[in-house]
């Protein structure tokens, strides 16, 4: 009887031809035995033929034995992986993502690597696996899932320099994807905040009673300083302060005025800062243009960057109020989602500061806001007590309606 050929070692090459003809030199001999069925031979050619297809069988063989090289092999050079990006700060966001699908990749040469064994120590110890006619039907869907699982990674190959390929192939698929995702304006973000977001003596007058918190906080940074209003006004206060900004357009805007700031990704610069060197950090409408997990690592971060005694300060719209989702929030096509203010307290609060307070900002124009009854008074002295609280109540639910109950759809309609 030949040798049992056994698994094969690690990292050696699978000679599947070699292999294939000792088990068939022993399945013959322990036919003439009558240690197992006669037929079985002829059974494992045809689950074979089911996933093997119209196939020659030499064809086969060679396709088994690169398949199997590929299913041992375990090297694999991420520093490979291009994480080069055309795209503003792209390159951060391709490693992280070349990190994770290279975690996916380790996880599919693992199971690779235990299907090639599998599928050797199926081999090798067919006879013993099958004593007697009923184990034969378990057995063979066994190898019949084994061979499935074969052909198919055969089809997809993931191993070796074929696996590069595909993981750039589909890392640059990713990329594409977000560029393509990604909102280009063609107006100019000045205009914008012009035009919605108030004007600059209007956002300075907003933001004076903020700057004061920074009072004995150099440095402080404005994240998404946008036109620098924050950076004006701490320079009149005295303090050293400087900007992050990613429109570039604003970033000359805020260089013309004489402030420092820099074209940066937020969650990259302050990686790049020494722990404990920041007084202050500002973000006024930013996290509301970040995602969940953008918006917690930049918490974690800043409380890690700023010193003892630093103050970080987040102005942004507040999810509790419906009026800001009829007005203010879905005017900004880039906004991503508000964060509730318990929340964002609760994530301080984590993060490691040790003070945290909610400051609520902006009311509502009275005009907007439901009215009180104090003027009846005045009113029930001329007589008028009813018809005066007549109008008001139908004023105020005038604006609960606007508020709650306007109009679901609406057109523009443009003409040139």
């Amino acid at each position: 009887m030949p040798p049992d050929p056994g698994p094969p070692q690690d990292g050696a090459d699978v000679d599947l031809g070699t292999l294939v003809q000792q088990l068939r030199e022993r399945v013959a001999e322990r036919r003439q035995a009558g240690e197992y069925p006669p037929d079985l031979e002829a059974t494992l050619d045809r689950h074979y033929e089911s996933v093997a297809g119209h196939r020659d069988r030499e064809t086969r063989l060679r396709a088994l034995g690169v398949a199997a090289r590929r299913l041992g092999s375990k090297g694999f050079d991420r520093q490979r992986i291009d994480s080069s990006s055309e795209i503003p700060f792209g390159s951060q966001v391709h490693r992280v993502i070349a990190k994770a699908v290279a975690r996916q990749t380790d996880g599919v040469l693992r199971q690779l690597s235990e299907l090639a064994s599998e599928l050797s120590r199926i081999l090798g110890d067919i006879v013993d696996l099958i004593p007697e006619q009923d184990d034969f039907a378990d057995l063979s869907a066994r190898v019949d899932l084994v061979l499935d699982r074969l052909v198919a990674y055969e089809k997809a190959p993931r191993g070796g320099t074929t696996a590069q390929r595909e993981l750039a192939r589909r890392l640059d698929e990713v990329e594409t994807e977000l560029a393509q995702n990604r909102f280009h304006p063609w107006y100019s973000q000045e205009a914008f905040e012009r035009s919605f977001r108030g004007s600059r003596q209007q956002i300075l007058s907003a933001y004076a009673s903020l700057a004061d918190r920074f009072h004995n906080c150099a440095p402080v940074v404005d994240i998404g300083c946008g036109r620098g209003e924050m950076l004006e006004l701490l320079a009149g206060r005295g303090i050293e302060a400087y900007g992050i900004e990613i429109d570039e357009a604003l970033v000359e805007v805020v260089r013309e005025l004489g402030y420092t700031v820099h074209l940066a990704d937020a969650i990259a610069h302050l990686e790049s800062l020494i722990d404990g060197s920041l007084g202050g950090i500002f973000l006024g409408q930013v996290i509301e243009h970040l995602s969940a997990q953008r918006a917690a690592d930049l918490m974690a971060l800043a409380a890690l960057k700023l010193r003892p005694g630093g103050r970080l300060i987040i102005e942004t719209v507040n999810a509790q109020s419906l009026y800001v989702y009829a007005h203010a929030f879905y005017l900004d096509p880039t906004h991503i989602r508000p964060v509730h203010p318990a929340y964002l307290e609760f994530l301080a609060r984590e993060a490691g500061f040790n003070l945290v307070e909610i400051d609520w900002r902006s009311p509502v124009p009275a005009a907007d806001a439901l009215e009180t009854v104090d003027s009846l008074e005045a009113a029930s002295q001329d007589g008028e007590h009813s018809e005066a609280m007549r109008e008001i109540f139908n004023r105020n639910a005038a604006r609960v309606n606007t508020l709650l109950f306007n109009d679901q759809d609406y057109a523009i309609i443009a003409t040139r």
